[in-house]
């Protein structure tokens, strides 16, 4: 089967979804291809930053996500497991009108942009379509221009002639590999265990952590009803956890903040549990000829910052104009589509630095990086102005690396 497309986008998360309604309307034909069967329903939480929401506006789309099941979030409280609150962070400090955060489900954000796509009958989304390679002009190797893309379905062997590949699949990214783009794909020490759990009465409006010796506790309101938690454990022990049994999780939980026990006591299986590893990706470019990668695909980062999703989309967004000259111009060679990485790696470096120190500082054992993390922490509030700067920087709103000046200000 040979067909033709515009643009044909590997993976049917939310950055290859806005990146199809970002071009919608243009009177392109675009085809997404996801391997999955249909959309997975998943246990985990996402945070929505300030920029996620900027974007979600400019799409449109920022009133139906508000209209579902959702938290909006103020401020995250950081206390220390058996001691005092260490420190507040308030995104109420930012200029309006995205001064909060929205905690929701995934599927809260994809039903809104799928919802709009529907609109787009140029737009086609092909579900159990599993990627087999891209087609170069002059036969095979990583030569040569890019042609069109090969996926098979039930069996059958699919050619979809294209211009130009969009790679939205991944931190495994089968495109990227296709594409001979080297990465290097980290793999912490530790994971969460994800639950949702009944909000307990009095639960405050705010997201709160607790951080003790290699124990992070996080606690996210999801609506008025339900609370997002996660829980840190080394990644090798998630076998044991699960042989202790769930009671012994309920009851580990429990230690930490006890408002924890009633509503744990109604999560009864293993299955309402999920694992989330967590892995980095630098890929070395994120261009070829004919081709881009987006999001996670590119470069995943550690969870603490709260950006993944926010990041792909910020991808769909800031390759639109790029890929609107490539259009007008007949232009999908690297050096025509570079601008786009040129434009979003300075962000997207920065935050996967910020995510390693937190990840070294609160993830940490050790009695001597607990105390400088605790320190950090207490004195954030005696320095608003390096406060700000690391607001900002982790609601997305600015690309602003803490000096030299900033960290010692923060520990002396």
């Amino acid at each position: 089967m040979n067909e033709q497309a515009d643009l044909v986008i590997v993976g049917a998360g939310l950055g290859g979804l806005v990146r199809a309604l970002a071009l919608a309307g243009e009177g392109r034909r675009i085809v997404i291809l996801e391997a999955q069967d249909r959309f997975p329903v998943t246990r985990r939480g996402e945070i929505l930053q300030p920029q996620g929401l900027a974007m979600l506006d400019q799409l449109g789309l920022l009133d139906a996500v508000r209209k579902a099941p959702c938290h909006v979030n103020e401020a995250f409280h950081f206390h220390r497991i058996g001691g005092s609150r260490l420190c507040t962070v308030d995104y109420r400090a930012l200029e309006p009108p995205y001064n909060y955060c929205l905690v929701n489900l995934p599927s809260i954000t994809q039903a809104a942009v799928l919802e709009r796509l529907r609109a787009h009958p140029e737009v086609e989304i092909r579900m159990g379509c599993v990627f087999e390679g891209v087609i170069r002009e002059g036969g095979r190797g990583e030569g040569g221009k890019i042609t069109g893309v090969r996926y098979r379905r039930q069996g059958e062997l699919v050619t979809v002639r294209t211009p130009l590949v969009v790679g939205a699949d991944g931190i495994q990214s089968p495109v990227r590999e296709a594409l001979g783009i080297r990465a290097r794909i980290h793999l912490y020490r530790d994971a969460y265990l994800v639950i949702l759990a009944p909000r307990p009465p009095g639960f405050h409006h705010d997201g709160r952590y607790h951080l003790g010796r290699r124990q992070i506790l996080g606690l996210f309101p999801i609506s008025d009803d339900r609370l997002y938690l996660f829980y840190l454990v080394p990644r090798k022990a998630l076998e044991a956890y699960q042989a202790r049994g769930l009671p012994a999780l309920r009851e580990e939980i429990s230690v930490i903040d006890p408002t924890l026990r009633e509503p744990l006591e109604q999560v009864r299986s293993w299955e309402e549990v999920a694992t989330m590893p967590c892995r980095r990706v630098r890929a070395d470019r994120w261009t070829a000829d004919g081709a881009v990668l987006i999001g996670d695909a590119a470069h995943a980062m550690n969870p603490h910052v709260g950006q993944g999703r926010n990041q792909a989309m910020a991808d769909a967004l800031a390759l639109a104009p790029v890929l609107a000259a490539c259009f007008r111009k007949g232009d999908f060679s690297r050096n025509a589509l570079v601008a786009y990485e040129a434009a979003r790696r300075p962000q997207v470096e920065l935050l996967q630095r910020l995510a390693d120190e937190e990840t070294f500082f609160w993830n940490a054992g050790d009695p001597a990086r607990v105390w400088l993390r605790d320190r950090v922490f207490r004195r954030m509030e005696a320095h608003p102005d390096v406060s700000w700067k690391i607001l900002r920087n982790v609601a997305g709103l600015a690309v602003e690396p803490l000096t030299i000046r900033d960290r010692l200000r923060m520990v002396l």
